[in-house]
Formats: C-alpha cells, structure tokens, sequence
C-alpha cells in the first residue's frame, strides 16, 4: 500500500509540473492522466495534446523499489512505446521519466536510447527533496487525486525548498518536451507499415495445458495410469487413489463415487486435448527439481502430524535451549523427531514459521527480513541448512533459536494452533502448487510439445536459444537483456507462452514487445525486417481474450496456434 501511495504522490507531482512545463514551452494542448487514445490497447500515464485520441507527446513513468520488478517493467514500457509510434495518427515524442531507478544492470542502457527524452528525477538534486516530500507525505489523509493535488499546492506555496525543487522539474521539463529522437523514425515507418496490414486473428479458447499438466504430475506415476483409463468416465474409482488428491480438491467424493472438482477438471481437460500417451510423454520430460514442491503436496497429513508437535513441545520451543535442543535433533534425524518416514529437512523450523506467518494472516507475514531481525544472523541463503546439506555452528544455533524461540511466545499461543493449521494446509498448496510447481521455469510442456512434434515427423529445428532484436543491436547491450527465447524451423522462428486469468494482458503486452523488437533488425545504421526470416508462430495456452489475440496479431505474430493444433502449425511450416 506504501508503494501505492508513493507513486500516486508521484505522479501528482509530475502532472502538476507538466501542465507548468507545457505552458512555458509554448506546446499546445492538455496535460491528461491515464487517458486512452483509440488505437492503444493500455493506457499511457500521461498525454499531451488537444485530440486525446492523437496526441503530441507520450510521457511514461518508473518509480521502482525493486530491481527484480524491473526487467518486466522494461517489457511494457518498450510494448506502450511500440504501439505509440506504430498505431497513433502521428507519431507523438515519447518521454520515459524515472522517479526511482533501482533497476537491472544494462535496462537503462538500453532504454535511454529508446525514448525522444528521458530524466531520473532521482539523479537530480531537486529530486531528492521532491522524494523527501513524497515519502513524508505516504500517511497524509489525502486520499484522492484532488485532495493530493491540494496538499501539494499547499506546500508550494508556504515551502521555498519544495518550490524551488519543482521548478527546477519544471525547468528540465520543457527542455525535454522539445527533444526528439530522430535515427529512430526509419524503424517506426516499418512498424507503421505492418500494423497496416490486415492480419488473421485466431478463434477464442481456453486451454489448460501447464496447469493441468502440472497438476497431474502430483500424481505418481502408477496413479496417472488410473487417471488415464478413466478421466473421461462420470466416476473414479477412488480407492484406487491416494488420500491427499482430495485435500487437494482434484477430485470430490461424493455418495455415488468420485468425480472432478472444478479444479481437477484442467487435469481432464488437458488429457481430452493432448491424449494420454502425449501427456505421459511430456512428464517424463519434467525435471527432477520438481519434485522439492511434489513432495510437500503428496504428503499435507505431516501437518497435523506437525503442528500436533508443536503443541506438545511448545514449552519447550518457546524457551532458548529447548528450541535449539529440538533443531539440532531435527538436522540430525528428522524422521525419529516426527515420525513420518518422508521428512528430510529441518521441519521443526520450517512449521514454526509457517505458524507465525499464519497467525499474521499474510504468507510475506513473517520473511526471512524479519527473522534476520529477531535473530540477528546475517542475511544468507538458508536453504543449504534447511536441506540439511550444511550444519551450522553452535552460536548460530543459538541466535536462531533465541530469537525465533521469543518471536514464538509472544506472537502464539496453545490455544491459536488448531485454528492455524488449516491455515497452514492452504498456503503450503498454495506456495507449492501455484507459486512453485506450475510457474517454474524449467517446466516448459509448451516447448516440449513442440519439440516432439517436430522430431515425429522428422523436422530439423535448432533447438531453443534467446534472439536478439533491434533494442539489443542499436543500444549496444548484446544479449544481456531483452531476448527472446525461439525454436527456428527453416525460416520461420516459433515461441510459446502459458498465462492465465488476470495475468493474460500482462502477458500480452509482454509478448507483443517481444515480437516487435525480434522482427527488426539494427544493422550498418539502419533499420530492416529480420534477415532470413519470413515467419514469425507463437504457440498459446490460457485465458487470452479476443482482444488480447487482436493485439497479439497486430503486433506482428504471423500465425498463433494452440498446443492442440501442432499438425497445423506443421502443415504451416
């Protein structure tokens, strides 16, 4: 929420500097805040000009505390910046304003070159007391844009250090509102030139092919066989299914039997699409690596069996020398504390603080920040500990559980475990299954698909590896950011992507950058189509909507295809 409120303050301050800005420099038109033109599919932060719909000027901001969120900032930045020069009336000047800059190394590097103009206000001497006024302000009860608007006015007019801060944005301003970034309009021609084609837009489906798939890999592979045989029948037998695929609610007893939950039913549905044989077949291609968050969900009875722990030694974890009696004998045998025969890390802790995030009722309740805090141990990896491939010393034993020990009296009780281990059961689905298991990286069945297709009908393909594209060639970064991962058939590049719900337009402004910046090229100082390439198929799976694949389309994805549709996609190669 803090976040929030800071870049709310932000850009009411920049909204009012801008207005200023424009009426010093003579440019005509509004000054207006999140306001669509017709042919952008998201909205800029703000515009400049007297017709909304074909603005002068495109201003875009950054304000980021969190380099990791960068990288997906750069993304839609680079997507809006791409649809401003390609799809608007004219081709407005584009200004990238950063408030706060802790971005990935080589992201301004490349950036700065993309944009008619660009400030960190950050960098600037006024910007740190604009900061400084932002920050002090984050639990002012101004709450919307007119009542923060007159807070600010307020301060600029009774604050000489404030105003003469502002001015100073505003001086920079309207230097910036008259530059132009002129080697780039070879490169926009071409965009102009393909957004004016009229390109095929796929039929709307909802597929779902990594969720089912990652879904039906909690079940061992003696299990699936089972699943195979009777996925498409209105019962399952369960007695021959293991007990945790109804905590999981995969599958729901009911008085004639079993049948699929509304969750179990991506499961189902992506066998009717693929096919057992091609389900099993891209499984087996899973890394062994998933089998860290498999686990935990093939074995939710720990627990109870856990928690129940907890309650019979919490005199003894809430003091300092039982808890770090108790850790020790975790690292040494984890299985003679517990009992059950699949634990293999030091659980003892893990339990503790899954409790205590629980009784703050957020899964960030209680981080590694905040036990470093409690603990005094220095900020480090864990997990090396935690896997019980590494044991500490006897004073880190003691700082961890002195301080997690105190931490445990005050903020639990006896009486709060049976309440918290509910709790407790639903963010260890949640953190293996859907913030673990599904997302992972290495988990491609998308791209697997495709590779066995191709290898089926003995198509030659280099197999996967990250393309460069125009941003990476003109601003001089190579490969270190803004690729792009492509399967190349011939002269045709294939790329994947799985999103579902509210992710799909994020998702979709990422992916249209993507293609936008591969299908041009930078080279000898000038701009042209992608040599030695024609065609450009990206393979889909989720929720995309209707307007998602227009703009997909638009952006320059020759062909989309679903996972289901590979004998086309072949026949297309």
């Amino acid at each position: 929420m803090a976040n929030e409120i800071r870049g709310f303050l932000s850009e009411v301050v920049l909204e009012y500097a801008l207005i200023k800005a424009v009426e010093l420099s003579g440019v005509k038109g509004t000054v207006r805040w999140n306001v669509k033109p017709q042919n952008m599919s998201i909205k800029p932060d703000f515009t400049i000009g007297e017709d909304p719909n074909d603005p002068l000027h495109i201003i875009m901001i950054t304000s980021s505390g969190s380099s990791s969120d960068s990288h997906k900032k750069m993304w839609r930045n680079l997507s809006e910046m791409q649809e401003v020069k390609s799809q608007l009336p004219r081709m407005p000047k584009v200004m990238s304003i950063y408030f706060r800059s802790n971005i990935k190394k080589g992201i301004p590097i490349a950036t700065n070159h993309l944009y008619d103009s660009f400030l960190f206000i950050e960098q600037k001497t006024y910007g740190k007391k604009l900061l400084k006024w932002v920050d002090d302000n984050i639990e002012n009860k101004a709450k919307n844009h007119d009542t923060r608007r007159e807070l600010l006015l307020s301060y600029l007019s009774i604050d000489f250090g404030i105003r003469e801060a502002f001015q100073g944005l505003v001086d920079d301003l309207v230097v910036l509102l008259k530059q132009e970034n002129k080697e780039l309009r070879k490169l926009w021609k071409l965009m102009r030139q393909d957004n004016s084609k009229v390109w095929k837009v796929r039929e709307i489906r909802k597929t779902f092919i990594r969720r089912g798939l990652g879904k039906l890999l909690v079940f061992p592979e003696n299990f699936r066989y089972v699943i195979y045989e009777n996925f498409d029948k209105s019962k399952i037998p369960s007695d021959d299914l293991p007990d945790y695929v109804f905590r999981l609610d995969f599958i729901k007893k009911t008085i004639a039997g079993s049948a699929w939950s509304e969750a179990g039913k991506e499961i189902r549905d992506v066998i009717r699409l693929l096919g057992p044989k091609t389900c099993e077949s891209i499984l087996q291609m899973c890394p062994a690596s998933m089998h860290s968050w498999i686990n935990p969900l093939r074995n939710l009875d720990r627990i109870q069996l856990h928690v129940d722990f907890v309650k019979d030694h919490y005199d003894e974890i809430s003091e300092p020398d039982g808890l770090n009696l108790l850790l020790k004998r975790c690292y040494d045998d984890p299985v003679l504390l517990s009992g059950h025969d699949s634990d293999e890390k030091v659980w003892i802790f893990e339990i503790i603080v899954s409790l205590l995030k629980a009784k703050t009722g957020s899964l960030q309740g209680y981080g590694y920040s905040k036990l470093f805090d409690d603990t005094g141990l220095p900020a480090m990896n864990l997990s090396s500990f935690l896997k019980r491939e590494k044991n500490w010393d006897n004073k880190k034993y003691k700082m961890l559980s002195t301080g997690l020990s105190h931490r445990f009296k005050n903020d639990i009780q006896p009486d709060d475990l049976t309440t918290l281990q509910s709790k407790v059961e639903t963010w260890v689905i949640k953190e293996n299954l859907e913030d673990r298991l599904i997302p992972y990286n290495k988990f491609d069945p998308l791209l697997w698909l495709l590779e066995i297709d191709l290898k089926k009908h003995d198509i030659a393909y280099e197999p996967k590896c990250p393309w460069v594209g125009w941003l990476n060639e003109y601003s001089g970064v190579g490969k270190k950011i803004a690729t792009t991962d492509f399967v190349r058939v011939g002269s045709t590049l294939v790329h994947w992507k799985s999103s579902h719900g509210s992710h799909t337009n994020d998702k979709t402004k990422e992916i249209s950058a993507r293609i936008r910046n591969v299908r041009y090229q930078f080279k000898n100082g000038d701009f042209f189509h992608r040599e030695g390439i024609k065609n450009f198929f990206l393979i889909i799976d989720g929720s995309f909507t209707e307007k998602n694949l227009k703009d997909l389309s638009r952006a320059g994805w020759d062909r989309i295809f679903y996972a289901d549709q590979m004998d086309e996609l072949i026949n297309a190669l």
